[in-house]
């Protein structure tokens, strides 16, 4: 019995630490992009964007992608999406030694939008995240 305990909290501390290390892996590439990235990287990393626009005035280009993404993948260490991590953890775990659990995920999947500004020599300049 106290192994079963043992185990089940280690595992919870495990499954917390990486929901609090998650972050979305398009934000962290484009953090990494700003003033380095092309769009011919952007473009290759990412695929072709699903919108563009191009200034005329100042020679920037905004590219546009969407995407789908879990509540826990937006907000890694809001409280209530590590909770409810947590209890699909231990209900994963649970149904894993027989002892109930498994049902459904609950987690929202929400339409998220990055907007990338590129420069006249197709530099990435900015970005930002939306909700769409």
């Amino acid at each position: 019995m106290r192994f079963g305990t043992t185990f089940m909290c280690g595992l919870l501390v495990a499954v917390l630490g990486l929901l609090a290390s998650c972050a979305p892996e398009q934000e962290a590439y484009l953090k990494k992009g700003v003033r380095k990235a092309t769009q011919d990287d952007i473009a290759k990393e990412f695929g072709p964007p699903h919108i563009t626009k191009e200034s005329i005035l100042d020679g920037e280009t905004i590219w546009m992608y969407r995407y789908a993404m879990n509540e826990s993948d937006l907000h890694p260490f809001s409280f209530s999406t590590m909770y409810q991590g947590a209890t699909e953890a231990g209900n994963a775990a649970a149904s894993l030694i027989g002892k109930g659990g498994g049902g459904p995920s609950t987690e929202k999947v929400v339409c998220v939008r990055y907007v990338l500004t590129f420069n006249n020599d197709k530099v990435l300049k900015n970005w930002k995240r939306e909700g769409c």
